[in-house]
């Protein structure tokens, strides 16, 4: 793993994510600790990479989660817009686990969480930056 400027790595928040995910049976505390983690492996490196590449505005408010994802599909490619497409999936799923008591946040909507962030290595695939764009497959 890159060791990111700031001194935190967001992206190990998704190895943490799998970490909780990976048996068939978990309690709903660790799904819901996972779907959040998951979506701020992205949204921290996201929006580090908008600092670092787009000279975003490096405040720390509850407007930044909007912002962070708009401006990635403001960039006009096509991994830009499944970087934002995948930040507004996970972050619906964060406000779920995060937020919403009833009904339960599943093993199963967990895994799909955590799957759709570490199979898809969107946190990761942002450092190194690939050209002048932030690198996602797809």
């Amino acid at each position: 793993m890159s060791t990111p400027s700031d001194g935190f790595d967001w992206a190990e928040f998704l190895t943490f994510a799998a970490s909780l995910v990976g048996e068939e049976a978990i309690p709903e505390c660790h799904a819901r600790v996972a779907g959040s983690r998951a979506y701020y492996a992205l949204f921290g490196c996201a929006r580090r990479w908008l600092i670092e590449n787009r000279d975003f505005p490096a405040r720390q408010g509850p407007d930044d989660h909007q912002l962070v994802w708009r401006r990635f599909e403001m960039e006009g490619t096509r991994e830009a817009s499944q970087v934002a497409s995948a930040g507004e999936t996970l972050r619906f799923h964060r406000k779920h686990a995060d937020y919403d008591a009833s009904p339960a946040f599943t093993h199963a909507r967990a895994h799909q969480v955590a799957v759709l962030s570490v199979t898809e290595d969107r946190a990761e695939r942002l450092y190194p930056v690939d050209g002048d764009h932030p690198r996602a497959h797809g």
